[in-house]
């Protein structure tokens, strides 16, 4: 189980690390796996939106670094939020969620890679 409220207030190096751990667990889970085994795999999709966000409004030194190797990551969970079972009902549309960190990286300069 992944202690999602312990990615919000992990310092910055720890952050850096461990974010991408949880792009490897939404990278390598099957649709199968989300539906049958586990059940927050929804859950870590939608919240690794909101990590992410929260630590640019937050923290924006902690993604300049790293922004250009979590892009692709973040490009594939907004692409595909029907793999992950996460509903638009209860998670919203990630697109939407994507394209808020796109404009907050935009607007403070944050790089990432083009498409």
């Amino acid at each position: 189980m992944v202690y999602f409220d312990e990615y919000s207030d992990m310092p910055r190096k720890c952050f850096q690390y461990y974010i991408f751990a949880l792009t490897q667990i939404l990278r390598n889970c099957t649709y199968s796996d989300a539906r049958e085994r586990l059940s927050s795999i929804p859950d870590m999709a939608s919240c690794f939106f909101y990590f992410i966000k929260n630590r640019a409004e937050h923290d924006p030194k902690a993604l300049k670094p790293i922004m250009k190797l979590l892009w692709p990551d973040l490009v594939y969970v907004a692409n595909n939020q029907e793999h992950f079972d996460a509903s638009l009902e209860i998670y919203g549309d990630f697109r939407d969620k994507f394209a808020e960190i796109k404009k907050f990286c935009d607007d403070n300069k944050i790089e990432y890679p083009d498409p």
